[in-house]
């Protein structure tokens, strides 16, 4: 039981969003292992960017979707994508998985001495730890991190995903380990403490109707029949920017909660983060020209008006999607959040 006790502690720590490490008692990526994407048109952008000096050539990099899946069918490259990681030099990631470990395990855990079981009503502690034996009768509060209130709406979902394939790396922990494995340069976008700051600001009140509104959804989604994650791993495999966002929005909108909390949790989990992904990846590129980036992020940063995208074309950047010229796809014509619903 120790060893799958270790297994979930670090499971808990892998959300696509927030909270990302590595595992210790999973093997390594050798480095001719294959490496993971989408369909025949992944979630790939080239980004250009244009010295304001003569004699320095254009930067050039690219952009890269993933979702926190170790499913086998999302997790093969397509010939594009293996090109532009072939080409890169260096692998960036929402955070450096490896040396903020300890700073994540911290930011998402509350102060010592405090349990979840103190900050919430007994009726959604108890709904909390009846979803997470659904997850995985392994499972309980006591196996893993003692979470923040608004972070365990992050977790629940990519709990599931990850117990659904038990002892597989997810994609962008099987990128990150081949990026050290074949000799490129690593590094993250963000900091730990960054990443969660905009929810930490949340009222106790709107994190604990947060994680209700998450739970009762995820009931919901029991009652119907509904199967969200593999939804969102075959919108994944389409590639289809407009219906992903789409499926963002209404997953967003379903959850019952107010409209001004809900743009609270959107700016927090989205929006500022994109903005600040921006500043990063060309602050990157500026100070590192003779690298060629890969930067790799959660995909839903990459869909929307609100997009990595189109935060860096206001930074007059240069973007392009890689292999949208042999598919129709139009770059960001769809919305995350529209503040008017």
């Amino acid at each position: 039981m120790k060893n799958v006790t270790e297994y979930y502690r670090h499971l808990i720590l892998c959300s696509v969003i927030v909270l990302q490490s590595l595992s210790g008692n999973l093997h390594a990526v050798r480095a001719n292992d294959q490496g993971p994407s989408s369909g025949q048109l992944p979630f790939l952008w080239k980004i250009t960017m244009v010295s304001s000096t003569a004699e320095r050539a254009a930067a050039t990099a690219y952009l890269f979707g993933t979702i926190h899946v170790s499913e086998k069918s999302v997790n093969t490259f397509p010939p594009i994508a293996q090109q532009a990681w072939n080409e890169s030099t260096a692998a960036w990631f929402e955070i450096d998985f490896q040396t903020s470990s300890g700073a994540q395990t911290k930011s998402i855990s509350l102060p010592n001495g405090v349990d979840v079981a103190d900050v919430i009503p007994a009726d959604l502690l108890q709904q909390l730890d009846l979803r997470i034996k659904k997850i995985s009768p392994l499972m309980s509060r006591s196996t893993l991190p003692n979470a923040k209130v608004a972070v365990w709406p992050l977790l629940l979902g990519n709990l599931d995903a990850q117990a659904r394939h038990l002892g597989q790396l997810p994609m962008d922990l099987r990128l990150y380990q081949k990026a050290r494995a074949t000799g490129k340069k690593v590094g993250g976008l963000e900091e730990p403490t960054s990443q969660l700051e905009l929810l930490d600001a949340l009222t106790s009140e709107e994190q604990i109707a947060f994680l209700k509104a998450t739970l009762d959804s995820m009931d919901d989604d029991d009652t119907n029949n509904i199967d969200r994650l593999q939804t969102t791993m075959d919108l994944y495999s389409s590639g289809d920017e407009e219906a992903f966002a789409k499926f963002i929005d209404d997953d967003f909108q379903r959850n019952g909660l107010p409209k001004e909390l809900r743009h609270k949790i959107i700016n927090g989990v989205l929006i500022r983060r994109n903005q600040l992904m921006a500043d990063a990846i060309l602050d990157n590129m500026k100070l590192n020209s003779g690298e060629v980036f890969f930067f790799a992020v959660g995909v839903g940063h990459l869909v929307g008006k609100d997009s990595v995208q189109n935060f860096l074309k206001q930074k007059s950047a240069v973007i392009e999607r890689v292999g949208a010229d042999a598919i129709s796809s139009k770059l960001n014509t769809s919305k995350i959040y529209d503040p008017s619903r």
